[in-house]
């Protein structure tokens, strides 16, 4: 002071570290939850307290790990202010982006069994491209392609699901029924016969749809027929293999084929006396 005397005080300053704020979040779909997870990184204390804004003008959360969703398609500031128990803060901001859901759709070829199912995606993306395409074709077979072919092993109607998922991991599921139609179930009897006489044919065939709509017959010999019960004459004796194919009233196509034998003619002779 005035008069030169002295005096010292010392006390110790602790000086804390701040905590560093980080948060991520889970999808950005309109009406829809988005999960907001806090990541930050504790300085010298323990966090006491979080204060979000989520940037609509109107949301807000003290949460941890906060849930909240946006009606409107927009880009929104989020900002998370931490505190710890010491006192020390630290704010960060990340913005959002809003999207819509697409909107999910396929079409589907109808085809006779054997053949590939062809699928094709017609997803609205609303202008957020599609990532990730999830069929299940309802026969326990999945696949990922955006536009898949698929083999059914028996006919009949299949409920098949598509799950899309565009770049700000909003989804969206349709399901729709895929037909594949049955095949008929082609045969015949015929009878042997001789060579010049009437081999008969039958159709015994099996439709496996309302009806049979077609046949076509091939003889063997370089003959046919559109006839469901033809007759045919055989020129000449031998073994001809016949096939038959056969078209339900789906359009579908089977075919069968049997050996049949002509039988060569005996060759009529005979010689006489005079008594």
């Amino acid at each position: 002071n005035s008069k030169g005397c002295k005096d010292t005080v010392q006390h110790i300053a602790t000086v804390y570290t701040l905590p560093t704020a980080q948060f991520s979040h889970t999808g950005s779909c309109l009406m829809h939850n988005i999960q907001f997870t806090d990541l930050t990184i504790p300085g010298s204390g323990a966090l006491s307290s979080w204060n979000w804004d989520f940037g609509d003008g109107t949301g807000s959360s003290t949460q941890q790990n906060p849930t909240y969703f946006y009606s409107t398609l927009d880009t929104f500031p989020v900002t998370l202010i931490v505190q710890d128990i010491y006192g020390c803060k630290d704010t960060i901001t990340n913005s959002i982006i809003v999207a819509p859901l697409p909107i999910a759709d396929f079409q589907a070829d109808s085809v006779c069994q054997g053949l590939y199912t062809s699928f094709t995606d017609l997803t609205n993306d609303l202008g957020y491209a599609i990532t990730q395409w999830q069929w299940n074709f309802g026969d326990s077979h999945t696949s990922t392609a955006q536009n898949p072919i698929h083999l059914y092993a028996n006919s009949g109607t299949y409920n098949v699901q598509l799950i899309v998922e565009n770049t700000s991991q909003c989804r969206d599921t349709v399901v729709k029924p895929v037909f594949v139609k049955p095949l008929p179930q082609a045969d015949f009897t015929f009878t042997n016969t001789c060579n010049r006489d009437t081999a008969k044919f039958f159709d015994t065939s099996i439709p496996n749809a309302s009806s049979l709509i077609a046949w076509y017959w091939d003889f063997g010999d370089g003959n046919s027929s559109n006839n469901q019960n033809p007759q045919h004459i055989y020129m000449s004796d031998g073994i001809y293999n016949v096939q038959l194919i056969t078209t339900n009233s789906f359009g579908c196509n089977d075919t069968i084929s049997h050996n049949i034998t002509i039988y060569q003619l005996p060759t009529a002779n005979f010689t006489a006396s005079v008594a």
